[in-house]
């Protein structure tokens, strides 16, 4: 569409993406090429919280009895137990609620 003649705004419009992503893909074809361009590059995000193991026995204790007083398991108290277990430094509820999610 540019080797066309449109304008930024104007390809930008007609893939539905930014024109700032039209720049940088445009920047980036000219210091590179259109296979670099085109190639999807690693990205570093963030390491997962948990190994495995720390999922598996997230799981299974989401599975178990509550604890004493308790009529069930709550978020909170997931995170707390693997964290006193010392399986894991630190937990939040958020981080056990999408590993749940995701398990169903």
């Amino acid at each position: 569409m540019a080797a066309d003649g449109k304008k930024d705004e104007t390809i930008a419009q007609a893939l539905h993406v930014s024109v700032a992503t039209v720049e940088r893909t445009r920047k980036q074809f000219v210091c590179e090429n259109l296979k670099e361009t085109l190639k999807e590059k690693k990205r570093p995000g963030k390491p997962r919280k948990l190994t495995n193991f720390a999922e598996a026995y997230l799981i299974a204790t989401t599975c178990s009895d509550a604890p004493a007083g308790s009529t069930r398991w709550t978020l909170r108290m997931l995170a707390d137990q693997l964290v006193s277990l010392e399986i894991v430094d630190s937990l939040s509820k958020s981080t056990v609620g999408r590993i749940l999610k995701k398990t169903n």
